[in-house]
């Protein structure tokens, strides 16, 4: 018992050194205790699967689907899985479907329903052998040894010597595929769900032959007699009078509205120097600044890697890099999905590589789809977006998604008016390379609904958002975003806007980094939260080195912005500003009650329900006032609420903008330290609201990052920034990114 009391009352003096000695203790590594009911679903142990079937390319699907007689299709395979269920049920582990290494060519769309479906602890899982390649192709491959040098004719058109002794010519009739419809009756908007036949080489999408090469040409336009004029340069109004199958891709109003028309819509003016369609095609235009390019002209054929496709002659022109010989070049064909998903349950797709779509490879609007997952997939060469699904608790992880024409993956679940969440999660995805054909809201990932994880993927290299939530109670937390929006000012890597009860939603612990537009100049920022969108919470991320503000919030209410770190950014960390209460551009219009669009958004969602007046009483006490007393600090439109309190700036802007005479006094500003950079005293802080104990330090100040020159920005336990905000948590910079398996 002595000896007890001895080592007791020794840990009692150490523990009373520590606390006396003035060293810096970090706290400890925690996160923060907020909760979402839809975290990362703990994995269940594994039962073995009562039923296998095997497939492959050599098989039969009038076999039996053993080992030894395997079926041949996805089809085939789905058929085997119906008739045994019929006939035994669902054993317990359910049933798999192996697939043998092979391409498996896909020329018809495999529907899942109900009767396709498993049961809890019973999944029906398709699957990839162990180590195999797995692929399904919706492309015709083209044998490189089948391309002739151009006629003399079709080089004639050609801009350039260089071109016309490189171009070549394939017969696609003689070569195997089969749909040569220009199909141009879609994709008039932002989007679409089908594209125009491509090339692919090596798994990179070619260049359908366009004018100008690289950048978007910047003209004006104007407005005639209902049709929208776009001026181009006169000897091309010439060149292209003749022209056929070519299309039109640009912004003609602003750089996040670009349009694409094709040439059953489209007209060359030649006294004009113009291109120009209707303008019910487009919202209305103005003329200070358009943008555009001009695709499929034989005549713009000249740079390595452009194409000319002609639908009537079924040929296609290309200009090759290098020797085709060894190349793998294919034409993509399959114009229609290939799963479809109606009301199917506790269905999985494990270990597959989908290539060569024109339309989504996995999609579904029936809301009935429960518990679909995917899994360690890829996903490439696709027209446009991979995943576009309506479901409840789907499981899409560790997939990589590349060379996409539109997003990546885009899930849609629960129920705003019920409050019903979508217990979905998306998670250790890469996605890359997209929005390669449509440029503007077609991020890598987005959910809409209610109740989403969005977890440890990584987004980049991308024209427009990364990340998009319309959605409320939802997680987006552990990310790598970086080298998006990079043809976009107004945007952000991270976006959500226009509801007011899109709210609950955590943004914690993601890492956004370079975002910038290397194509204008402009200025996209990281987290955009976007026309009054209320109830945010951002803890505990790291920007670095944002061309706009790391974080906008555009008026919104009971928004908390705490514990994050903003590095070597262009402008200050945060802005809010006034459009609710007329400052900006939409008004009081966008609150007047009941006909705004934020009113009429909620009145839709049944705001009256009992479980809306738990989850959103704020939104109740607003509506049933049914007026608006204007610049009150719980009116509608008016910003208030918000808390910008512990974070961190290094290297960063730290000016301000004059405070908003209405909500100056709302909005607590404090404890915001500020390293590197700006002498002692200079710092002009605050953002709409007071400031208090935020503190400068001059350049070369040592915040104690763990190694800032290779880009960790975690934080050392000596680090000065625990000692000048009290009770900063530390960010487990190394658990940001994909998790590797």
């Amino acid at each position: 018992m002595k000896k007890i009391l001895a080592l007791f009352l020794s840990l009692l003096m150490v523990l009373s050194f520590v606390a006396c000695s003035g060293e810096t203790i970090p706290p400890e590594n925690t996160t923060d205790d907020t909760t979402n009911d839809n975290a990362i679903p703990d994995i269940d142990p594994v039962i073995p699967a009562g039923k296998t079937f095997y497939v492959s390319v050599n098989g039969n699907d009038a076999n039996d689907g053993s080992k030894e007689t395997p079926l041949a299709t996805l089809d085939g395979a789905k058929a085997a899985v119906l008739a045994y269920k019929n006939e035994s049920g669902l054993p317990e582990g359910g049933i798999e479907v192996i697939f043998t290494a092979g391409t498996y060519k896909v020329n018809s769309t495999a529907t899942f329903g109900i009767d396709d479906s498993g049961e809890e602890g019973k999944p029906v899982v398709y699957k990839a052998e162990d180590g195999a390649e797995v692929i399904f192709d919706g492309g015709v491959t083209l044998n490189g040894a089948d391309f002739v040098p151009a006629s003399e004719d079709v080089k004639a058109k050609l801009p350039s010597e260089e071109a016309k002794s490189a171009l070549m010519e394939i017969d696609l009739a003689a070569a195997g595929c089969y749909d040569f419809e220009e199909r141009t009756s879609y994709g008039m908007g932002w989007g679409s769900d089908k594209y125009r036949q491509e090339l692919y080489v090596d798994n990179v999408r070619q260049t359908l032959a366009q004018w100008p090469n690289g950048n978007a040409y910047e003209t004006r336009c104007f407005v005639e007699n209902n049709m929208v004029y776009l001026y181009i340069p006169e000897e091309k109004s010439q060149l292209w009078s003749t022209a056929e199958n070519y299309e039109y891709y640009g912004a003609p109003i602003v750089d996040w509205d670009m349009r694409r028309i094709y040439n059953n819509y489209l007209s060359i003016d030649e006294e004009k120097n113009a291109l120009f369609f209707d303008s019910s095609l487009v919202s209305e235009p103005h003329s200070s600044k358009s943008t555009l390019f001009v695709y499929n002209l034989i005549e713009e054929l000249d740079v390595p890697g452009e194409y000319y496709c002609d639908y009537e002659a079924k040929k296609l022109y290309y200009y090759p890099e290098e020797d085709l010989a060894d190349q793998k070049i294919v034409f993509s064909q399959y114009f229609d999905p290939f799963i479809v998903l109606d009301g199917a349950k506790y269905i999985s797709y494990e270990g597959f590589t989908f290539e060569n779509a024109r339309a989504y490879v996995i999609t579904g609007t029936n809301s009935e789809n429960d518990h679909i997952s995917v899994e360690n997939c890829v996903l490439r060469c696709l027209g446009v977006n991979a995943i576009n699904l309506n479901c409840s608790n789907a499981y899409i992880s560790h997939n990589e998604l590349y060379e996409l024409g539109c997003g990546g993956i885009l899930l849609e679940g629960g129920n705003l008016s019920t409050m019903e969440l979508s217990n979905s999660t998306i998670t250790n995805n890469h996605v890359y390379n997209y929005g390669q054909l449509y440029m503007v809201y077609q991020p890598g990932i987005k959910v809409s609904g209610l109740g989403f994880t969005i977890s440890h993927n990584e987004v980049h290299n991308a024209p427009h958002f990364a990340i998009s939530t319309d959605s409320g109670e939802t997680v987006v937390e552990y990310n790598k975003v970086y080298d998006v929006c990079q043809r976009t000012s107004d945007a952000g890597a991270i976006y959500l806007g226009r509801r007011w009860d899109w709210g609950g939603n955590i943004f914690r612990f993601n890492y956004v980094y370079n975002i910038v537009d290397v194509v204008h100049g402009g200025s996209p920022n990281g987290i955009y939260l976007d026309d009054q969108v209320s109830d945010q919470y951002l803890y505990g991320n790291i920007f670095e080195n944002i061309g706009g503000y790391p974080i906008v919030v555009c008026e919104g209410k009971y928004i908390s912005v705490e514990n994050n770190i903003f590095i070597n950014c262009e402008r200050k960390p945060i802005t809010n500003d006034a459009r609710g209460i007329g400052e900006g551009a939409l008004g009081t219009d966008w609150v007047e009650y009941p006909v705004g669009y934020m009113w009429s958004q909620l009145l839709k969602t049944n705001p009256y329900s009992d479980i809306m007046r738990y989850m959103r009483p704020e939104n109740l006490l607003i509506l049933e006032a049914g007026e608006s007393r204007i610049f009150n600090i719980d009116d509608p439109g008016v910003g208030s609420y918000l808390v910008f309190r512990g974070n961190v700036r290094y290297g960063c802007d730290v000016t301000r903008e004059p405070a908003d005479k209405y909500n100056q006094n709302w909005n607590p500003y404090a404890d915001n330290p500020v390293y590197d950079g700006v002498a002692p005293g200079s710092i002009e802080d605050g953002l709409y609201g007071t400031t208090e104990g935020s503190i400068c330090y001059p350049a070369g100040t040592d915040v104690g990052f763990i190694d800032a020159e290779n880009g960790n920005y975690g934080l050392k336990d000596t680090s000065v920034i625990y000692r000048d905000v009290i009770g900063f948590k530390k960010i487990d910079f190394d658990k940001i990114g994909i998790e590797r398996k």
